[in-house]
This record gives structure tokens, C-alpha cells and sequence, in this order.
């Protein structure tokens, strides 16, 4: 796909999400008078589930809980707003599927190492499927066309980043050190968590969604952990923090987060006076 028709493709996305959150502008959103005097409670970043009323680390990745008072505490809409959102067809349900369908190879960015060998960046949850010696192609970016054999080296994984990790690959030929591509493996079929990718929010530390409250007109942003992204189907993988058949808000997410911001701040302000 050309450049030009990325950001083409890219342009239209975005209007049609304006054209959505049109249907939510009016929304009054103001988080409910019980939250406002709640008392602070803590959940792991990476484990919304895991939460005390004490800082403590979680006892499933260790990590130190965090204050969690604001992510608690719903955002509520009126009955108007919210028959807006279910006539636009906003809500998705967070679903297991089988992955991938219709994608055939599990790429990876990759590069060529001084001593010879290929190491590619995965995720996580794939490395369930990898095995030994596990073997595919690179594909330098300069010559897509020409795919080279490669073999899973021995070497152990290394932890990339806390969603990634880097596998190395022995190869048939000798290439240059700094020689980038993608390293291609035949995919195996796997059961993930998936919501549409529309549903992701982003923070600076931290990804989420919003999930819709069990009385159908609350909304709590959730913080998930994030894995592979399926251009195709507009898909992404959720390693934690949602549970399956849980809804989402999937169109217009962006614009109503905005709304609770908004909310979060006045109600903030109207408790200091």
C-alpha cells in the first residue's frame, strides 16, 4: 500500500469517528455524587483485577499497586446520549477468537547482528507457538523479493520491553551487519482475547478501554496489556485487564473519553470550592 493511500485510508477513518462523536457532543457525563467522597484504593497497572485498600505489590506480576480512585469511579451519561451511542452501533463485545484466519505468516520486524545472525522482536504470546529450531525467511526491506532461509538459534529469549521479546535466527546466506527486514514464520492457529482496535485508548502510561457498566449507562476506563495488532480485521489482542463478553465502547471511544475527562475535572474542582 502507497504512502499516499495510507494516510488517504487514514483521513477517512478519522472523519468517520468525528461524524460518530457528533452523535455523543451533547452528552452530559458527570461521574456519579457516591465517587466523589470514595475512599483511595489501589490496582496493578497491569492487573486491574488485583486490588487492596493498602499499597502492596501484585502477587501476580509483582508490580507496585497504584491509586485507583479515579479509575474507579464511573463515568455516568443520560438516557438521551446513551440511545445515541446504541443507535450509532458504538458498543463491540470484547470475544475469543482463533487467530489469525486469514493471516498466514507471523511477522516480525528484524535486523542483521554484527556476528552474522538475525534477531527479530516478537510478542510475547507468540512465543507460545514458537518451537526449536523453529524455521521461516527473511526479507530485507531494501529487496522484499528476496527471502532467505532462517532457523531459530539456540540462543535463549531476551526480554524485549514488557510485551516483547527478541528471538535470534541463524541464516543460509551472509548479509552486511545493520541490514533491516521482517522474519516470516508459518503462524499456528491460537485462541486470543480480542477487541476491536477502535476501542484502544492510549495515556502516556498506559493503554485502556471503556467498559460499560453493568447498568448499561456508566462507563470505567479499564487499563489493559496490549499484544498483536491484526491490520485486516481492525483487531488487537488483549493479554489482561478484560474479561470475554465484557462491552466496550468500539466507535467514537476517543471523543467520549473526552467527555469524562472533562467531567473528572470539573468534579474535581467544584469538590476543592
Amino acid at each position: 500500500m502507497s504512502t499516499r493511500h495510507r494516510w488517504l485510508m487514514a483521513g477517512i477513518r478519522i472523519f468517520l469517528l468525528m461524524v460518530a462523536g457528533g452523535a455523543i457532543a451533547t452528552a452530559s457525563i458527570v461521574p456519579p455524587a457516591s465517587a466523589r467522597g470514595a475512599p483511595v484504593r489501589y490496582a496493578c497497572p497491569m492487573h486491574p483485577d488485583v486490588r487492596a485498600d493498602a499499597k502492596a505489590p501484585c502477587p501476580i506480576c509483582r508490580m507496585a499497586l497504584e491509586p485507583s480512585a479515579a479509575r474507579e469511579a464511573p463515568g455516568h451519561i443520560d438516557p438521551r446520549a446513551l440511545e445515541n451511542l446504541r443507535r450509532h452501533d458504538a458498543f463491540d463485545v470484547a470475544q475469543i477468537h482463533d487467530l489469525p484466519s486469514n493471516v498466514p505468516e507471523l511477522r516480525a520486524p528484524a535486523w542483521v547482528e554484527d556476528d552474522g545472525l538475525v534477531s527479530a522482536i516478537f510478542y510475547n504470546e507468540q512465543l507460545e507457538s514458537l518451537g526449536a529450531g523453529e524455521k521461516g525467511t527473511f526479507a530485507p526491506t531494501a529487496d522484499p523479493k528476496s527471502r532467505m532461509t532462517v532457523q531459530r538459534a539456540l540462543d535463549a529469549p531476551i526480554p524485549w520491553d514488557k510485551s516483547s521479546t527478541r528471538l535470534r535466527f541463524h541464516l543460509t546466506r551472509t548479509l552486511v551487519p545493520g541490514v533491516v527486514g521482517w522474519v516470516a514464520l508459518a503462524r499456528k492457529p491460537q485462541k486470543r482475547l480480542t477487541v476491536p482496535t477502535s476501542a484502544i485508548l492510549h495515556a502516556p502510561d498506559a493503554s485502556y478501554v471503556l467498559v460499560v457498566g453493568s447498568d448499561g449507562s456508566t462507563f470505567e476506563k479499564r487499563p489493559v496489556e496490549l499484544g498483536e495488532t491484526f491490520r485486516p480485521s481492525d483487531t488487537t489482542v488483549v493479554l489482561s485487564g478484560l474479561y470475554a463478553e465484557e462491552r466496550v465502547v468500539a466507535r467514537a471511544a476517543f471523543f467520549l473519553d473526552t467527555e469524562l475527562r472533562s467531567s473528572e475535572r470539573t468534579a474535581k474542582q467544584e469538590a476543592a470550592r
